[in-house]
């Protein structure tokens, strides 16, 4: 039981890291999304700004395709991310699968013991039924 106890640890613990991993994947997409979302309110916030200004249109094109740029190199990792994301919920999956698979082991181990011990018990229960009868039948 020590051995199977031990086990299951192990894999409880694998499973941690990788809810944790998962997470942290999560995070870092929430803040990818964020950032892009930041770049293009900036965008059309210069973009009215270049509208109303001529001076501010010369740098305006810079400044775009700069944001441009910027928004789909996040895009594309954030793509990379849920991709990685995806393989990472995966892992979950199947760690759960395992840690499962010996938690239930070790149920089915405590019920068999529990079970053990109720037939002990009962067993000197009738040990003791029995031993009052012949008494009574004795005398």
């Amino acid at each position: 039981m020590r051995n199977l106890d031990s086990i299951i640890r192990l894999h409880q613990w694998r499973l941690d890291e990788k809810r944790q991993k998962v997470a942290e994947l999560e995070r870092l997409a929430t803040r990818f999304r964020a950032e892009i979302k930041q770049l293009e309110t900036g965008l059309k916030l210069e973009q009215e700004v270049a509208a109303r200004s001529a001076e501010a249109v010369t740098g305006y094109g810079n400044y775009a395709l700069a944001v441009v740029a910027r928004r789909d190199k996040l895009e594309q990792s954030l793509a990379e991310l849920e991709n990685a994301m995806i393989q990472a919920v995966e892992d979950v999956t199947v760690a759960f699968q395992e840690f499962k698979k010996f938690d239930l082991i070790r149920a089915h181990d405590r019920e068999k013991a529990e079970l053990k011990k109720k037939r002990a018990h009962q067993r000197a229960i009738d040990e003791a039924g029995l031993n009052l009868y012949r008494r009574a039948n004795t005398n």
